[in-house]
């Protein structure tokens, strides 16, 4: 691909849209050929994420970019319902946006001095489609009119499209802790780790951990219609006991389904980060190494708190101004019960954790993916 900011053949007959579609942070500077592009599509979020391939252990995040429709995070198996039968057309606000991104993120790297040269984009699929697809509301023939969609949008781009798989994602997310990380978990945990750095991380749907060579996601969901404001649940649905009990034994049930397919608790020491991370920040257990066992205990006095609407932490932020959609107690005290019985169930008590986000680039599974497809396509 040339240096000029055009992206698709269909762009010029795009209808001009009246607000942006997507936000657009460059990171860095390149001097590299080897720029890859990879649009995550979570069950919660939509980023489409631009790196620089040196070498599987030199790649740098040169910018991301929020996909986003009608002010709104696609959230793909939406548009994917009936695809097949209704046909590309519903997927044209997906493929705006991503096009949209891309050809901002052109600009915005370009006007660093950079001849913009991207070699391929990838657009994965992740926990929200492979739940889509499990329960039967989205089948094969939705994606692949998507997937063949974004091949045509991009003709000048090595474009692929994937539903990735749990081992994949858990692989991919395992690969980028340990290249931002790797290198500082010793001072991280004050001791050198036998075993390698290790993952917990997750979405709103699944959570992925990686120990060894091993990494996996599993659908361990914090998602749940009668407590989700945006599905017409009342906004206290989520401080109704009975609601709640419901809720934290299907929680349960999916941990215990994901414990019983372990033959060991997870041991050694982790970096948390993600909806994990957001969920000890909340109860004040970040940024320094911490056990799996004190962890629990933190998070379910925390959790207790904000349901109860009252109690030193909940008293310390609740007056913290937030630009969200969502009342932010009620997703922080799902996400802190479902990490700890993740903690409780599938760790040892002495495994440590370091909840941490800060690093040298956002730790996604697109970064592996990125180093895979980008060594594979980098330039002799």
């Amino acid at each position: 691909m040339g240096s000029g900011n055009s992206v698709a053949s269909g762009a010029r007959n795009k209808p001009k849209q009246t607000a942006p579609s997507t936000t657009v942070k460059v990171d860095s500077t390149t001097v590299s050929t080897n720029i890859g592009l990879v649009a995550d599509f979570g069950s919660g979020h939509a980023t489409l994420f631009c790196y620089e391939i040196v070498s599987p252990t030199k790649v740098r995040q040169l910018g991301r970019g929020s996909l986003v429709s009608d002010g709104k995070s696609i959230k793909l198996d939406r548009f994917l319902t009936n695809a097949s039968t209704l046909g590309p057309k519903v997927l044209a606000p997906v493929l705006d946006a991503m096009e949209s991104a891309v050809e901002e993120m052109s600009v915005k790297i370009t006007e660093t001095g950079v001849v913009w040269t991207p070699r391929f984009i990838i657009a994965g699929a992740t926990g929200g489609v492979r739940a889509a697809l499990s329960k039967k509301t989205i089948n094969q023939a939705d994606f692949d009119v998507f997937a063949t969609a974004v091949v045509a949008r991009f003709p000048q781009l090595n474009a692929t499209s994937m539903v990735v798989s749990g081992a994949d994602e858990g692989r991919w997310e395992l690969e980028a802790a340990r290249l931002i990380w790797g290198h500082d978990s010793e001072q991280m945990f004050g001791n050198k780790l036998e075993e390698g750095l290790g993952l917990l991380s997750g979405g709103g749907s699944t959570i992925q951990i990686g120990a060894n060579k091993v990494a996996k996601s599993y659908p361990i969901s914090t998602m749940w219609d009668p407590m989700d404001e945006g599905k017409g649940a009342s906004a206290e649905a989520w401080r109704d006991d009975a609601v709640w009990a419901a809720w934290e034994q299907d929680l349960l049930a999916a941990v215990d389904h994901a414990a019983s397919s372990r033959s060991a608790l997870f041991s050694g020491q982790f970096v948390g980060t993600a909806c994990m991370e957001y969920a000890a920040r909340a109860a004040g257990m970040d940024g320094r190494p911490v056990t799996a066992v004190e962890t629990i205990q933190r998070l379910r006095v925390v959790a207790d708190e904000f349901r109860a609407a009252h109690g030193p932490r909940f008293d310390e932020l609740k007056e913290v101004p937030r630009r969200v959609r969502y009342n932010w107690f009620r997703v922080m005290a799902l996400q802190m019960v479902r990490l700890a019985h993740v903690l409780e169930r599938l760790f040892k008590p002495d495994a440590a954790i370091f909840f941490t986000r800060k690093g040298s680039m956002n730790c996604e599974w697109t970064l592996g993916a990125a180093i895979e497809q980008g060594t594979h396509a980098a330039p002799e």
